[in-house]
């Protein structure tokens, strides 16, 4: 993440609104101390708030990082050409830059994940809902909160039960997600209290907004506007090696090599 300061949230320079709230992200390290000592207190603690861990996904970007130096091996073990074979040397450039790609996004994650002090986690607190993810920060209101809603359809797990999520969704199409991991009877009575508390909360936040109760929101936020006010937003740096555009890139790459093959065969 290329940490560059885009505009500074000062609250009188009106061109701040020019950023997205679903864009705007933090890192870690830049955050003022008492927000960080607010997070780490919600890191490691249970509390009035709704926590969910992605402890897995460091461990799942290890192995896809094994899968992928394997099936590269096999990969490169396969191809016996000459140097004049043009199909099977550009599919083998075509592999490698593929190797290549998917293997910084993998172990970038990796590294990010490992070195920060703030892990990966989501937080629904009573006004605010919160993502920290490899040393960065992106936060929103809960009173912008427009729908709410407990997904019942996701896909069965290995264990037979059923995912169920926690959505809340944004008037600007952002959403913040909060998946069970529990057996299916537990997930399911524990994300309909959730769901229930979340309504409720994003209520009293409303109200509190609109009768202008300050002390309300003072006492809940993690995130208060005046801390905020110089803290640069981030600039991704590593946008293009989104999961999206790679795999875009992936397809592409693949089908080049397939116009090629076919060409070679031709002529």
């Amino acid at each position: 993440m290329k940490n560059q300061q885009i505009r500074q949230e000062n609250p009188g320079n009106n061109l701040t609104a020019e950023i997205p709230p679903s864009q705007k992200r933090y890192a870690f390290r830049d955050l003022p101390t008492e927000i960080q000592k607010k997070l780490l207190y919600l890191q490691n603690t249970d509390g009035d708030f709704l926590k969910t861990s992605e402890k897995g996904v460091v461990l799942a970007r290890i192995i896809a990082l094994l899968l992928l130096l394997n099936i590269f091996g096999a990969f490169a073990a396969s191809f016996n050409f000459s140097p004049f074979d043009a199909a099977r040397a550009f599919g083998f450039a075509v592999g490698f830059v593929l190797f290549a790609l998917w293997t910084v996004y993998f172990g970038r994650g990796v590294y990010l994940s490992i070195k920060s002090p703030i892990k990966n986690h989501a937080y629904l607190t009573r006004t605010q809902l919160i993502e920290t993810q490899k040393g960065t920060v992106k936060y929103r209101e809960l009173k912008d909160v427009v729908e709410i809603v407990l997904d019942k359809a996701a896909a069965r797990t290995v264990s037979g039960g059923s995912d169920y999520i926690l959505k809340l969704k944004f008037g600007d199409g952002d959403w913040c997600e909060y998946p069970f991991e529990r057996w299916w009877k537990e997930r399911l009575a524990e994300a309909e209290q959730w769901r229930e508390r979340a309504v409720l909360w994003r209520d009293e936040a409303v109200s509190a907004f609109e009768r202008g109760d300050k002390a309300y929101f003072d006492s809940y936020d993690v995130f208060q506007k005046s801390p905020m006010a110089n803290v640069p937003v981030l600039e991704d740096g590593f946008r293009f090696l989104s999961p999206r555009f790679l795999f875009k890139i992936t397809l592409a790459l693949l089908a080049c090599f397939l116009v090629v093959k076919i060409i070679t065969k031709l002529l």
